[in-house]
C-alpha cells in the first residue's frame, strides 16, 4: 500500500471519528445568576462553582461579585457562597483552597466556608481573567487587557509573557507538563516561554479550555461555540454553536469522568450542562 493511500486512510478515520463527535444537553438552570463566567468542577466535594461578575460591567472594582456552589444536578446548594469580590472569572483548586482572578487581584477561599481567606493584589495588571496551577505551588494567570501572563509563587507576582506577544490571552491551563493559554485566535502552546499556534480560526474570543485525555481538549468561545480540539493532529470539530440564539459560552468547567461539559452562559445568567460523547 503506497504512502498516498496510507495517508488518505489516516484522514478519513480522523474525520469519521470527529463526525461522531457531540454535546447533548442534561440540564439547564434557570437565569438565576448575575453574569455567570466560569464554572470549575470539585470532584473532591462534589460539587460546582460559579464565579459571578455581578452586574454588566465585568472590569469594575464595585464588591458586587461572588461564587455559587451547585450540586453536580445543577441544584443551588448556596447562591452566594462566597461574597465580597469584584468581578471574578476563572478559578482551580490547590487541596482546600479556591484561587479566583479577579480583576486586579487573586482571592483565595476556603472551600469548607466559603470565606475569603486574603488576596494577593497584581501591581499593574488592570484584567485578570483566568487562573491555572502551574509547577510546585505557582499559580499562572492571564491578564487579558493587560495583555500579559503572571506566574505568582507565594505572595510574588512575576510576568512571564508581555504584549509583544499576547492578544486579548484568556484561558489557560497547565496539563500533562504542556501549558496552553487562549487568546482571540485560538489555542497556543508555550514552548521555552513563547507561544506555539496550535489551533486557530475560532472567532469570538476562545475562553475555556479544559482536558479531556493528553491530547484531546474542549475549547468554549465567549460569542458562543464549543468545540473540540486534538493538539495532536492540530483538528478542531465545533459542537456547539448559540450565537444565533445570542447565548454566550464563557469559561467552561468539566466532569472528566462522566464528560460532563458545564457552560457558563455569561449575559443569559445560566448555567447549562451537556454530555460529551464519541
Amino acid at each position: 500500500m503506497t504512502n498516498k493511500i496510507l495517508f488518505s486512510l489516516a484522514l478519513f478515520c480522523i474525520n469519521v471519528s470527529l463526525s461522531a463527535q457531540q454535546l447533548e444537553e442534561i440540564w439547564a438552570t434557570g437565569a438565576i445568576f448575575d453574569t455567570p463566567e466560569s464554572v470549575l468542577v470539585d470532584r473532591q466535594n462534589n460539587c460546582l462553582y460559579v464565579s459571578n461578575i455581578g452586574g454588566k460591567e465585568p472590569w469594575i472594582k464595585d464588591g458586587n461579585g461572588f461564587i455559587s456552589k451547585l450540586g453536580m444536578d445543577g441544584k443551588i446548594l448556596a447562591k452566594e457562597w462566597a461574597k465580597g469580590l469584584n468581578g471574578p472569572k476563572g478559578m482551580t483548586i490547590i487541596k482546600d483552597k479556591l484561587y479566583v482572578a479577579d480583576i486586579d487581584q487573586v482571592a483565595v477561599i476556603d472551600v469548607k466556608t466559603g470565606k475569603v481567606l486574603k488576596v494577593h493584589t497584581c501591581e499593574g495588571s488592570t484584567a485578570l481573567n483566568d487562573i491555572t496551577d502551574g509547577k510546585g505551588k505557582k499559580l499562572l494567570i492571564t491578564d487579558s487587557r493587560g495583555r500579559a501572563l503572571y506566574e505568582l509563587d507565594g505572595k510574588k507576582f512575576t510576568k512571564l509573557i508581555d504584549s509583544t506577544k499576547l492578544d486579548r490571552p484568556n484561558g489557560i491551563l497547565t496539563s500533562n507538563k504542556e501549558t496552553y493559554i487562549l487568546d482571540k485566535d485560538g489555542v497556543n502552546k508555550i514552548v521555552n516561554g513563547n507561544l506555539q499556534m496550535i489551533i486557530n480560526g475560532m472567532p469570538g474570543g476562545a475562553d475555556g479550555i479544559e482536558p479531556l485525555s493528553k491530547d484531546e481538549y474542549i475549547v468554549s468561545c465567549w460569542s458562543g461555540t464549543v468545540y473540540y480540539v486534538n493538539t495532536l493532529t492540530k483538528t478542531k470539530l465545533l459542537l456547539l454553536d448559540t450565537t444565533a440564539k445570542k447565548i454566550n459560552a464563557a469559561d467552561i468547567g468539566l466532569n472528566k469522568s462522566t464528560k460532563t461539559v458545564y457552560v457558563p452562559t455569561f449575559f443569559d445568567n445560566r448555567v447549562v450542562a451537556y454530555k460529551f460523547s464519541q
